[in-house]
């Protein structure tokens, strides 16, 4: 029964928890602004917290994503990169993708 009571609590926290999302980005980036817009479209903005990271202020993850950006990572996992659809990254946050 400690079990079960267990993974009451685990399923609670995780519905009340937001997701950690991150989008590397640069400045003047017409892919990158059409993923925060389809993000922002998803209409779950209660299931995550989102933090914008500009690649061109660190010079590893310029080297890493230079050609790449976007890239969205949630949960510490890439997700996406270069484009995002909103009904995909609605599904993905809420662990119903397919």
């Amino acid at each position: 029964m400690l079990e079960a009571g267990a993974r009451k609590i685990d399923r609670e926290k995780q519905l009340t928890e937001k997701a950690q999302v991150i989008l590397y980005t640069k400045p003047d980036c017409h892919l990158c602004d059409e993923m925060k817009e389809e993000i922002l479209r998803a209409g779950c903005a209660e299931l995550y917290a989102l933090d914008e990271i500009n690649i061109e202020r660190n010079p590893d993850l310029l080297a890493r994503y230079r050609d790449e950006i976007p890239v969205l990572f949630i949960g510490g996992v890439e997700a996406f990169r270069h484009r995002v659809r909103a009904e995909d990254f609605k599904a993905r946050l809420s662990g119903k993708e397919s």
